[in-house]
């Protein structure tokens, strides 16, 4: 906690936050945890470690979004990195609660001859979404925009001893993820496997093409550079709601061609993500199956925040 000592013993005193008609709020402990990286080289760690420009955190944009890749630029974490308000040497990153004793690991082994300090840091976590007004929370650590788009709404961290009220679960916070075309935790992609730019990381601002070297950044490169991505986690919708169970990694087919389009990745309700070869996607005619083979007909969106320089995406609508 010595990350966060000067800010604990200089916090205002907490405010009312906006009225719970206007916005959802989400408890993400447990499901989301922290870690401290401090020290006089903490910034150069970071810029080695992550896809992003860990350079361009400043006051104004104080959180940033970023994967963290192994050596063939496979997907081993999704990150939020965020800047201490005062300490330019201090960071926070945000990561899956369940594979965090991993990261603090998989981390050491990029540490060698460097001066940094690894914490995992006992805080609170909470997303503020579903409102278009600026959100304060004058007791926080650190409330910050979610960087990865506009309509994800606020991160808020907060010393463990302080809360906020929460009106959703996280379910509800989940579904709005996928609603949004948002892959987040290893629940949602295959570790060491899967390819960032697959998961929409530039259009989520979660990458710096020009920032130099870092680990995995070849395949990352190379697949921008040469345009050629052929497969992306798109929002999905089920046209009728059911009880029916399904799979992660369920048959996703086009009924018009036959073809395979692609597969489930997670899914809440009736709204999930789903990994789909763009080529094959339609309006209609997509169906998902289930472990019985039978078809439940799903509409593919595309989410707001990409740019519409698809031809075969443009009879698609946004979520």
């Amino acid at each position: 906690m010595k990350f966060w000592k000067i800010l604990l013993t200089n916090k205002l005193t907490l405010n009312k936050i906006m009225s719970k008609r206007s916005l959802s709020v989400t408890s993400l402990n447990g499901y989301r945890s922290l870690i401290s990286v401090t020290g006089e080289d903490s910034a150069l760690f970071l810029q080695n470690l992550t896809t992003n420009n860990i350079y361009q955190l400043n006051d104004q944009n104080p959180a940033q979004y970023a994967m963290i890749l192994n050596s063939r630029g496979r997907m081993m974490y999704d990150t939020i990195v965020y800047k201490h308000p005062t300490d330019t040497a201090n960071y926070l990153l945000e990561l899956d609660s369940n594979c965090i004793e991993q990261a603090m690991k998989y981390f050491r082994l990029f540490r060698i001859k460097k001066k940094v300090d690894l914490a995992i840091e006992n805080l609170s976590l909470f997303s503020v979404f579903k409102t278009d007004k600026n959100f304060l929370s004058q007791n926080s650590l650190i409330t910050a925009k979610d960087p990865r788009c506009a309509d994800l709404g606020y991160r808020v961290i907060l010393s463990k001893d302080e809360t906020l009220s929460t009106n959703s679960d996280l379910n509800e916070y989940k579904k709005f993820l996928y609603q949004n075309g948002v892959a987040e935790n290893g629940e949602d992609f295959s570790q060491a496997n899967s390819i960032p730019l697959e998961y929409n990381i530039e259009f989520l601002n979660g990458v710096s093409f020009d920032k130099g070297c870092y680990l995995g950044q070849e395949l990352v490169a190379k697949t921008h550079y040469t345009g050629v991505v052929r497969k992306r986690i798109m929002p999905i919708k089920l046209v009728n709601p059911t009880e029916t169970k399904f799979e992660k990694e369920s048959v996703i087919l086009n009924k018009k061609t036959g073809q395979t389009v692609g597969k489930l990745k997670n899914l809440i309700q009736d709204c999930g993500i789903a990994m789909l070869r763009l080529a094959n996607v339609d309006k209609d005619g997509i169906v998902l199956l289930d472990d019985q083979k039978n078809e439940h007909s799903v509409q593919v969106f595309i989410p707001k925040y990409w740019p519409l320089d698809e031809p075969i995406l443009k009879d698609l609508k946004r979520f």
